[in-house]
């Protein structure tokens, strides 16, 4: 609500001097990967698997995008064994996420064009309910909001970061869906990026 926005804004105005631009993330990999891991997860064990992935597992396994992802995956005889291949852990259902996930994208990419391109234009004209909702299972509101965000939209995305902010702010734990309007709505009032915005609280909050 407008109350709301305007406090918010008001927290949020004293971070921004200076504060770096939100950069989309380049890497149609990273997507996947972290929307698969990054939630239900502590901090620490997410950037644990990242580090496998990128250190160990990618160039072992020869995933340079999401095509070669999706041909390892198919060639793997177990969510188990992709598991520990890729994160060194046994986050097999995260595996099972992410068979599914990549699917999705290389289904809608269709290989017209170059697959991060095609990602983006989907990030930017998505919408939860029309496009993401149901479509894989375990994966909602929240990792389409973040995925949509790295892929160029100009939103707010759910974090612990922003909400832990807002909570402060506001003096109550917002909804996730309620959490991205107000956030999206204080930007707004200070007429600047929503995602620029977004990004100035999570780096304060100390986002790495």
């Amino acid at each position: 609500n407008v109350p709301h926005g305007h406090r918010l804004a008001q927290a949020i105005e004293p971070l921004l001097n200076g504060a770096a631009r939100y950069q989309p993330e380049p890497d149609p990999i990273r997507i996947v990967v972290l929307a698969c891991l990054d939630f239900q997860m502590r901090g620490t064990a997410v950037e644990k698997s990242l580090d496998h992935f990128y250190r160990q597992a990618s160039a072992k396994l020869g995933t340079s995008d999401l095509a070669s992802l999706r041909g390892y995956l198919q060639g793997t005889p177990s969510d188990e064994v992709a598991a520990v291949a890729l994160w060194g852990t046994r986050y097999w259902t995260r595996a099972a996420l992410l068979r599914q996930l990549v699917a999705f994208f290389l289904q809608m990419c269709g290989g017209a064009e170059p697959e991060i391109d095609a990602m983006r234009r989907w990030g930017r004209e998505a919408q939860f309910k029309r496009d993401f909702q149901g479509k894989i299972k375990g994966l909602g509101y929240n990792t389409f909001v973040r995925m949509a965000q790295q892929l160029g939209a100009d939103t707010a995305a759910p974090t612990g970061w922003t909400c832990h902010f807002v909570a402060d702010a506001l003096g109550k734990t917002p909804r996730d869906g309620c959490l991205v309007d107000v956030l999206n709505g204080a930007a707004d009032l200070l007429k600047l990026p929503r995602a620029d915005v977004d990004w100035a609280i999570r780096r304060h909050q100390g986002h790495p």
